[in-house]
């Protein structure tokens, strides 16, 4: 049969095969019943985006973050189109589209394809594959590790450059390590200015949520002047987006000749202020949510300069 097939040239039901979306003992059933048609018809009908919605329900109820799902989908759905059909997922499309997404490095490029696996460990295990066609693709390398800090003088240079309805977000993230997407999400009830604490939602999961995660003192007067006029558990920024923070931050960086320094950054700025005031690896773990604190920060412990001025302003 196979030799056949292959003879007339059935690559769709044959690469059905090998991807594991049809089983050999099926396609020879539905071969001696000259019902190929049929099984091409049953095949070419599953379209991939009427299968979103669930897999996003599926990381979710395996405990991960809003975030994580979203950014998921938003990663995969530049592979598919509302068109898309199951028998088009192949190695070959899958290496193809990694190679063409636009202005990303080889660990964004490396995020996309998890994504990607994950919607296709979702596809598994409801019964609509049987093989992983991801398998056959290199997984791009990571990213060289990032270590980009300022002082505290200098966040509070771009705090105060920031356009008025970006000062506080940008404060409240310079001053606690928050990452961007649980940051802008908050509400009022996160947030206790009178003990200097905050509640960070865990992006990934749940378990890296932090109840409370300590505001620097200096961020505290741009939050009180936000919230004081809030009623109620409402929005903090209910009008801001993560893309659009990530854009004025940059700009107004540019605006204060401040070279490669993300929004991002600012966890790392926190965690080396942190450690150099001596706070102890198993805090800043605390307060960043990150196992892998210690291995990070752990070579920017303070000076003797430094430990001398903190005595001197202690006494």
């Amino acid at each position: 049969m196979v030799l056949e097939l292959k003879d007339r040239q059935e690559w769709e039901v044959l690469e059905a095969v090998y991807y594991g979306r049809l089983t050999l003992a099926a396609l020879y059933r539905d071969y001696a019943g000259n019902a190929l048609d049929t099984v091409k018809a049953q095949l070419r009908g599953i379209r991939l985006a009427d299968h979103l919605d669930g897999w996003v329900a599926w990381v979710r109820a395996l405990g991960g973050a809003v975030q994580t799902a979203a950014t998921y989908r938003a990663q995969v759905e530049t592979l598919i189109t509302t068109e898309t059909q199951l028998h088009e997922l192949t190695a070959p499309r899958i290496s193809q589209w990694l190679t063409e997404v636009p202005d990303v490095t080889t660990g964004t490029r490396r995020k996309y394809l998890y994504a990607l696996r994950s919607f296709i460990g979702y596809l598994q295990e409801r019964g609509l594959l049987q093989y992983d066609p991801s398998a056959a693709v290199k997984t791009p390398k990571k990213n060289k590790a990032r270590l980009v800090w300022h002082t505290e003088d200098v966040d509070k240079r771009i705090v105060d450059a920031a356009p008025a309805e970006f000062r506080a977000l940008f404060a409240l993230i310079k001053a606690t390590g928050a990452e961007v997407s649980p940051a802008v999400a908050m509400t009022r009830g996160d947030i206790d200015l009178n003990a200097g604490l905050v509640h960070i939602k865990g992006t990934k999961n749940e378990k890296r949520d932090r109840h409370d995660a300590i505001i620097e003192a200096w961020a505290l007067p741009y939050l009180r002047e936000h919230c004081r006029s809030l009623i109620g558990n409402v929005a903090l920024w209910p009008t801001l987006t993560r893309y659009r923070v990530y854009d004025v931050h940059q700009a107004t960086c540019a605006a204060l000749g401040i070279e490669d320094y993300t929004l991002r950054d600012a966890r790392h700025s926190w965690a080396v202020r942190s450690r150099k005031r001596g706070e102890s690896l198993e805090a800043i773990m605390a307060q960043l949510g990150h196992y892998m604190a210690a291995t990070i920060y752990g070579k920017f412990k303070p000076t003797i300069e430094e430990r001398k001025e903190r005595k001197g302003a202690a006494s």
